[in-house]
Order: structure tokens, then C-alpha cells, then sequence
């Protein structure tokens, strides 16, 4: 959902992107639904709904030595973010798919890593995390 504004004016015609992201002209009278917060005062916002988000899923990954796997959404998903919250020890390695596939990265504490839409989408169903000290990690799948 994003929100929808109506354009006031009686002689502006408002350019901008909808919420598939597509040029449009709003004549007066007319509305859009955008994925912008517009700033022209004769643009009235109309519907009070939530911005667009592109987190599809956020969860916290907890390990004490175990390893721990993340089911994801591969056709959804366009960008993995994982960061390690642990402070002074405990990293972490990241795998895709299965527990005997190579490590896609390796996280120290108090570090991140971002896989891109070539790197994820439609080729990871699970995120991997293992640890042998333990860990507090970051997992947040989202669209672009």
C-alpha cells in the first residue's frame, strides 16, 4: 500500500512516478498513488496509508554454537543484508541453500554484508548462518 494524493490545482498538471514506478501526468481533479512523499502544495494527500516498504522479512538469528538455517523467499527477495551484532567474538558464516555449500561470506563482529539481486534472486531458498562461538545476527530480505 502507499499513499494516494489528489491534485488541487486548477491549472498544474503534476509529472512524476506511480507506484510501479511509471512517468505519469495527473491532471487537476485527478489522483496517484505513489510511493513518494510529495511536497507541492496543491498535491492533497488523500489516504492516509503506510509508505511502501521493500522489507519482505527482518528476523533476529540467535546462535550459541548451533548453526542455524533461514528459509527466504527467492523469487521475492532482490537484496539479503545480514549483519553481526556480536561485540567483541562470534563470527559468522553465511551459506545459501545447503549447510555443505561454500561460504558466501564470513562476518566478523560488528560487520555486514549485502548481496545483490544477481547474487539472490531465484537461486537462494535458505541462508545458512554458522558459528562456533555463537552469535546475534541481522537478517533482513527486501526488494530494491
Amino acid at each position: 500500500m502507499a499513499p494516494t494524493y489528489r491534485n488541487d490545482s486548477t491549472t498544474q498538471t503534476w509529472r512524476g512516478l506511480n507506484f510501479s514506478g511509471e512517468v505519469v501526468n495527473v491532471p487537476p481533479g485527478h489522483s496517484i498513488v505513489t510511493q513518494n512523499f510529495l511536497l507541492e502544495t496543491f498535491m492533497t494527500k488523500t489516504a492516509d496509508t503506510p509508505y511502501w516498504s521493500p522489507t519482505i522479512e527482518w528476523a533476529e538469528v540467535r546462535s550459541s554454537g548451533e548453526t542455524k538455517t533461514k528459509t527466504v523467499n527467492a523469487d521475492l527477495m532482490q537484496v539479503l543484508e545480514v549483519y553481526n551484532r556480536a561485540e567483541s567474538s562470534g563470527e559468522v558464516d553465511i551459506k545459501f541453500n545447503s549447510a555443505s555449500s561454500n561460504i558466501e561470506a564470513r562476518l566478523l563482529p560488528g560487520r555486514a554484508v549485502t548481496f545483490a539481486k544477481a547474487d539472490v534472486q531465484g537461486k537462494v531458498s535458505s541462508v545458512i548462518f554458522e558459528t562456533l562461538t555463537g552469535f546475534v545476527a541481522d537478517y533482513l530480505a527486501k526488494k530494491q
